[in-house]
């Protein structure tokens, strides 16, 4: 298996990549007015030496459709139609589009919920590429926790297995107010867990309105710069910075949530590429990607600085900065495409902060700030209002 499990894209000649955009276009028009494409008439417009490229990337767009039309696309359905493909890639890839049960072949569905000595599950949180989360309460210290499961079958994958430990890592070398706490790991008849700090409240989505309130956003936003800041010191890359993934306490206290996508660099805010890091291509959340990512690209500190600017224009204006019609569209308009001045939408954003948000939202990751950057500029924004 390669480093990345990349589809190649970001290899291809300006003309190829354009030819591979029309076709990937096509398809996914095809499948927003409510049919299911074949993927044989795509691939018999391509050159050969787009070929790959062009059946990975209709892959993974067909995989996500798919599952947004509640079908569960498994790998033997893909393999024993395009031999060529690696089983690992395939793997890797889908898990970024896909939930794990409808990634190996054969799954039965899970059932029940697990029963953990000295813990009492009281319901389900959420489940997503990289496992399910319960609300359950610590018997032993009588408090409520989070308990992250792999699923099973993914337990018996090496490389799910090494993420999934990495994430305990990256989790549990942070210790911050704004950074959900790890309190602990464990395994259960062969699935590992995590023990994590259980955080009521709501994400900052529930914010996002035409009328932003400054007094609650800037200095939520704020919270979210200095937790990255520690993160980043300590050479921990979130990689999926976004509203769902920031939950604020009742008390007002921001949390930064899930780490599944992080991944620890060479060390204190390096930027080197870790070589298992995973699926480029659509790891992250797409509207949320750094141009970086959406090329397949590694992340590295300033692609959650990027992250975090959409955010905050979001926050600021009621609109995300670059979605289009599809995903690859959005990739593409990440990419290469500038963002709309916010105080064209919005003309009571602070000219300071439409100057934040300029540098933040930069193509060239050397051209953002650092996370400690942002979070004196909002400190000053702040103390302005």
């Amino acid at each position: 298996m390669s480093a990345r499990a990349q589809t190649g894209y970001e290899r291809l000649t300006p003309a190829q990549a354009e030819r591979v955009d029309q076709l990937c276009d096509r398809f996914e028009s095809v499948w927003q007015q409510g049919t299911a494409p074949e993927l044989e008439p795509y691939l018999r417009e391509t050159a050969d030496a787009e070929r790959l490229v062009l059946l990975r990337e209709l892959i993974l767009l067909d995989a996500l459709y798919r599952r947004q039309a509640g079908q569960q696309p498994v790998l033997a359905d893909y393999l024993e139609r395009y031999p060529e493909l690696e089983h690992d890639w395939l793997h890797a890839a889908l898990s970024a589009a896909c939930p794990p049960a409808a990634l190996t072949p054969k799954a039965e569905p899970e059932t029940g919920v697990p029963d953990i000595p000295g813990f009492e599950i009281v319901g389900e949180l959420g489940r997503g590429g990289m496992g399910v989360v319960y609300k359950a309460r610590d018997t032993r210290l009588n408090r409520f926790v989070a308990l992250k499961f792999l699923p099973t079958e993914l337990a018996r994958e090496k490389a799910y297995l090494d993420r999934f430990r990495r994430e305990a890592r990256a989790a549990g070398a942070l210790n911050h107010p704004s950074v959900c706490t790890l309190f602990g790991v464990g395994e259960h008849q062969g699935q590992p867990f995590l023990i994590l700090e259980y955080v009521e409240g709501r994400t900052l989505r529930t914010l996002v309105g035409p009328k932003p309130d400054w007094p609650v956003v800037l200095p939520l936003v704020r919270q979210a710069a200095e937790a990255l800041r520690v993160a980043h010191a300590a050479g921990i890359v979130h990689r999926d910075i976004k509203p769902e993934n920031l939950m604020v306490r009742p008390d007002g206290y921001l949390k930064l949530l899930d780490f599944g996508l992080a991944r620890l660099q060479s060390g204190p805010g390096g930027s080197a590429a870790s070589t298992h890091t995973s699926v480029g291509a659509l790891i992250g959340t797409v509207s949320y990607m750094s141009p970086e990512q959406a090329r397949g690209h590694p992340a590295s500190t300033p692609s959650d600085i990027f992250s975090l600017g959409v955010v905050l224009y979001e926050l600021a204006t009621g609109q995300r900065p670059f979605d289009a019609e599809g995903v690859m569209a959005t990739r593409h308009a990440i990419a290469t495409r500038p963002h709309r001045p916010p105080r064209q939408l919005n003309p009571l954003v602070p000219v300071p902060l439409e100057t934040l948000l300029n540098r933040m939202l930069a193509k060239e990751p050397q051209a953002r700030p650092s996370a400690a950057e942002v979070e004196r500029a909002l400190v000053a924004l702040v103390e302005t209002r």
